[in-house]
């Protein structure tokens, strides 16, 4: 592997495109079969494989290194989030969260003489995005609202532990063995800790699955914020994010506006109202995760 400007490249010679773990090599390849890069906001990821034991992982490296983050305030925040990510991963590992990607291992990479930190999960099978794409429309009123319920149930264990995800949407949902899993927590925050990090005034979340308080938090809080508008994102954000993949997983796409019934197209009305209440712009009336998993629970046992 080698850095070409600021962005880690694989080399043609697979003999360097190795990574060494307590005496054993891996092989780092592209994820995909098409040869593309694939990366985020702060970190790209590869396949790894121990090619004698014939197992494939996911190793996530941090975009940039830790030397030119140093030097930057905003990489810097990028290098304290990817640590977070690592510690909530490390909480659900130890804690045995269901319904939570597993993290194997992390450490650092030295690329070009740079220090690149990474961490390794298990590889799944693909995301929550093409699994509707492929099966989607096999999948009856019942069979979404279990994979739904699912989900929930493994935003509920973060919760528990005072962890929020805040990056929810179909791409950060994996399938593993048939199963759901919430992955890609790089945005996570922790509700009690001294790991402060100032994120005053930024667009927290994914473009189009955005809370009322994620958008507040980036267009009023560094104003006066005279009309007191909640720019805290907790769990009741999650279950408006939840609530918009759950209108997603029912029929495609994503509930903007003032939604009525006639919008919801598999005409449940039982459904609508759960969902209708998770997508309510006022947190006080907005439904939380233990309303919202007794509801879809009551609706599973009645049918």
């Amino acid at each position: 592997m080698y850095l070409d400007g600021r962005n880690i490249k694989l080399s043609t010679n697979p003999t360097e495109n190795l990574l060494e773990l307590e005496g054993e090599y891996y092989q780092i390849d592209f994820l995909h079969e098409t040869n593309k890069y694939v990366h985020g906001g702060n970190g790209i990821i590869f396949k790894l494989s121990d090619e004698q034991k014939g197992i494939d992982y996911v190793i996530k490296f941090l975009r940039f290194s830790v030397e030119y983050a140093n030097n930057d305030w905003k990489l810097k925040k990028r290098l304290k989030r990817f640590d977070r990510e690592v510690e909530a991963l490390y909480v659900a590992k130890t804690n045995s969260l269901l319904g939570i990607v597993q993290i194997e291992t992390h450490g650092d990479f030295i690329i070009s003489g740079e220090t690149f930190p990474y961490y390794i999960m298990e590889k799944c099978d693909f995301t929550l995005n093409q699994y509707l794409q492929d099966e989607g429309d096999d999948l009856n009123v019942i069979q979404k609202t279990m994979l739904c319920h699912k989900i929930l149930e493994g935003v509920q264990q973060l919760h528990e532990y005072k962890i929020y995800h805040r990056d929810i949407k179909h791409d950060n949902i994996y399938f593993l063995d048939g199963e759901p899993l919430i992955g890609d927590l790089g945005l996570v925050d922790f509700q009690d800790t001294d790991y402060i990090i100032n994120e005053n005034g930024e667009l927290i979340g994914p473009t189009g699955w955005f809370s009322p308080e994620a958008l507040n938090k980036y267009l009023v809080e560094k104003t006066p914020n005279k009309n007191k508008f909640d720019c805290t994102i907790d769990e009741k954000s999650e279950v408006f994010q939840l609530g918009k993949l759950f209108w997603y997983i029912f029929q495609g796409n994503l509930p903007i506006g003032q939604i009525q019934v006639e919008d919801f197209l598999p005409n449940n009305e039982i459904i609508y109202e759960i969902l209708y209440n998770m997508l309510v712009y006022s947190k006080n009336k907005r439904s939380d995760t233990e309303k919202v998993s007794y509801q879809i629970g009551s609706f599973l046992s009645s049918n």
